[in-house]
């Protein structure tokens, strides 16, 4: 009927305008692209915003990572899954955070006429002490080995491609030939022989 095909073309109309509002809503709404709280707002309504400036800040409700970037002398020491262990200055040195390489990038990154590569750490567990922007500072193990002998490197003398040490024997100043292996970040050296648990090292001379 006439009343029917009226009723109908209004419904139509309706929602053809429902349709259109939801579109201006939609096109005036911010989403976030996961879940997370607001930080900062820096515009205000009525101001204007572009691709290049920040208008919201937000922060992940999710696990919390950091960002290192890490010079191209010691990149080929990292590997993805290394394990890290990470004090926050906001503690001090005596709360410590374990940690994981999860990702390095492969191109580098000039930073202050530097070549280095950014990796990528997160935390093993959620901690509440762990807020965003807060400074770390990491020790990476890349090479973990139990059961050596590590002396201090700066006492190993070498000449004509032999290395030695000065040890106590009996009371008397001895030098003994070693031969050694990897050089740990915090300056040691390991001795694969020559040396032997219990033996006296002289540092000093």
């Amino acid at each position: 009927s006439v009343g029917q095909t009226i009723a109908r073309a209004e419904l139509q109309k309706a929602e053809a305008e429902v349709a259109r509002i939801r579109s201006e809503i939609e096109k005036r709404t911010l989403r976030a692209p996961f879940s997370g709280v607001v930080t900062a707002v820096d515009v205000e309504k009525g101001g204007a915003v572009s691709l290049s400036n920040s208008a919201v800040s937000l922060i992940s409700a999710g696990d919390l990572e950091i960002e290192s970037f890490i010079p191209e002398i010691n990149i080929s020491n990292l590997s993805v899954g290394d394990p890290a262990l990470v004090t926050l200055d906001a503690y001090g040195e005596a709360a410590t955070f374990g940690a994981r390489v999860v990702s390095i990038d492969p191109a580098e990154t000039v930073r202050d006429g530097l070549s280095t590569y950014r990796v990528k750490f997160h935390f093993d567990a959620q901690d509440e002490r762990i807020r965003p922007g807060m400074t770390a500072n990491i020790v990476v193990t890349t090479d973990a080995r139990s059961g050596v002998i590590a002396i201090p490197q700066g006492v190993v003398k070498e000449e004509n491609g032999r290395k030695t040490v000065t040890v106590l024997e009996a009371g008397k100043k001895q030098t003994r030939t070693i031969t050694t292996g990897a050089v740990s970040s915090l300056g040691t050296i390991e001795v694969l022989s020559g040396l032997s648990a219990g033996d006296i090292l002289l540092i000093k001379e």
